[in-house]
């Protein structure tokens, strides 16, 4: 497995902890939390992703990549 990061992984990352800081989220959110925030559940959440970010590799808890 490669650990580099792509160019659009590090925009994406940074991006992701300007909007934490903003927003005032916890520095170890996560998806649940924000799914909480906004309103909706993980399951929209994840659709969310792969609709607006169409190559992400989305994982959840024990499932692998889909």
């Amino acid at each position: 497995m490669d650990d580099s990061l792509t160019p659009e992984e590090v925009a994406i990352l940074i991006q992701a902890r300007q909007i934490q800081r903003k927003k005032g989220l916890d520095k170890d959110f996560d998806a649940s939390d924000v799914c909480q925030r906004a309103g909706i559940s993980r399951k929209t959440g994840y659709e969310w992703v792969r609709k607006h970010i169409p190559r992400a590799t989305v994982q959840t808890r024990g499932n692998s990549a889909s």
